[in-house]
């Protein structure tokens, strides 16, 4: 049963300045999930563009002391204030796996995921050299047929890493209705040999997901498989107003970008747009481990900052962990001088991590989210959420009303949390420690005044 946070959760925050009196009667956190024998994380939010109040989230669930791993879809039709469970796992081998959900240019829901054998409990269980995809119909939520991204069988070689995707929903874009998705793709993960390479991967769907393309390569550089900084990671595709597709992944250079005019056909030469410091797989304390991977997002509003890319990260240019962001109005051409999202002093100690960002495709606003520790002793954690209405020259920061937490670097946490924005409502999902060794998924919803970064009475 969905729980609000306690009182007492928000009267410590409000005692500890870390909650504005305001903020706390505006935002509304709701428990999805308790703390029981499977552990959330990797978060994916939708927001039904045509019906606001409807929210899906889907969450990977690590099985807890040799339970299966599954994936699960909440859904809720209240802005978030109960919410329903579907578990995937029912769906056969080909049912669960790290996943990305949106809407497509009908308002149906697109799931793209790594399969999963639900029969066999341990991390090996993903068949890692298959990509699927399914849709299901506004309101039932009943999946329909199986859809390939790319199929390599049973074969052990290569492999991909998570994927990602985008549907051209513009009506001015010459490929309006476009399926785009990428990935990582590593000969194999955790290698040392320097035969084995890492890529950047990308496959469409011109005839609404019944056929996608075959691979190829975008990054001209490979990385190698080590899984650190000099593994490619990353790949959020993005579209804009004109249509074009836009990449930025991670890597040894830094952060990448690449274009495509034709719909995904023929990609320009990588550029680097930020390096860096520290790398996208630095050490967060309390942390199995921590990926300050790159999000990237496209104005596609009629504000005046229409057609910006976005795109945020964190690292350790300031010797402990900032999030970061950086624009371009001019396609990619050139970008902006980095802007450190968070507020709390520099070179404080305290880190900020795992962000995700989403920009309203209707008011403009650029809202992200992330775990945060400033104003906190002993490693403690909390949330916030920054909005930008100016084009994400500054932010107003928002604390996100959760008990702050002590992290278990026993306790995988997962490798991103969910944020999606429209018509002012923006609705983050995020794990957190309800115990020492287990966690809890739970979401926040805001509504703002579009445009602004006061709050709906």
């Amino acid at each position: 049963m969905a729980k609000h946070c306690n009182l007492v959760s928000l009267l410590i925050l409000l005692l500890m300045g870390g909650l504005d009196r305001q903020s706390s009667l505006a935002q509304r956190v709701v428990t999805l999930s308790p703390a029981r024998s499977h552990m959330p994380h990797d978060v994916s939010v939708a927001i039904n563009p045509r019906n606001p109040d409807n929210i899906l989230v889907l969450a990977k669930r690590a099985g807890f002391k040799g339970d299966r791993t599954t994936s699960h879809l909440f859904f809720s039709k209240d802005v978030g204030k109960t919410w329903a469970e579907n578990d995937l796992s029912e769906m056969g081998p080909t049912g669960s796996g790290n996943g990305f959900i949106a809407f497509d240019a009908d308002d149906a829901l697109l799931r793209c995921y790594l399969p999963v054998n639900p029969q066999v409990a341990s991390h090996k269980n993903l068949v890692a050299s298959r990509i699927f995809m399914r849709r299901a119909a506004m309101g039932d939520y009943q999946w329909g047929p199986l859809m390939t991204v790319f199929d390599h069988g049973e074969e052990n070689r290569p492999r991909a890493g998570k994927p990602w995707f985008v549907v051209d929903r513009m009506k001015s874009s010459p490929h309006k209705n476009n399926i785009y998705v990428a990935w990582p793709q590593h000969d194999l993960l955790g290698s040392n040999s320097p035969g084995d390479q890492s890529r950047i991967m990308f496959s469409a769907s011109y005839d609404d997901g019944k056929n996608f393309t075959p691979p190829v390569v975008v990054s001209d550089r490979a990385g190698d498989c080590r899984n650190d900084d000099h593994t490619l990671r990353g790949a959020l595709p993005v579209t804009s107003i004109r249509g074009e597709v836009y990449l930025v992944w991670a890597g040894p250079r830094g952060l990448e970008f690449d274009a495509s005019t034709d719909g995904g056909k023929t990609w320009r030469k990588d550029r680097v747009i930020v390096e860096t410091p520290g790398g996208w797989r630095s050490d967060v304390p309390g942390l199995m481990r921590h990926c300050g991977m790159p999000v990237c997002c496209v104005d596609q509003s009629a504000s005046v900052f229409k057609d910006s890319i976005y795109v945020c990260w964190v690292d350790e240019r300031n010797g402990d962990k900032d999030v970061f962001l950086t624009t371009s109005r001019d396609r990619g051409t050139t970008w902006t001088r980095v802007l450190r999202v968070n507020n709390d002093a520099e070179r404080n100690g305290a880190d900020q991590f795992l962000c995700w960002m989403a920009v309203d495709p209707q008011d403009g606003s650029v809202n992200l989210v992330f775990y945060d520790r400033s104003g906190l002793q002993d490693g403690q954690t909390g949330l916030t959420l920054a909005r930008s209405v100016d084009g994400g020259s500054t932010f107003t920061q928002f604390r996100i009303d959760v008990l702050p937490f002590k992290c278990n670097d026993k306790v995988f946490f997962g490798d991103y949390i969910g944020l999606d924005a429209i018509g002012g409502r923006v609705v983050a999902v995020f794990p957190h420690f309800a115990e020492h060794d287990r966690l809890i998924l739970s979401s926040v919803v805001f509504d703002f005044v579009p445009g602004e970064t006061s709050f709906l009475k």
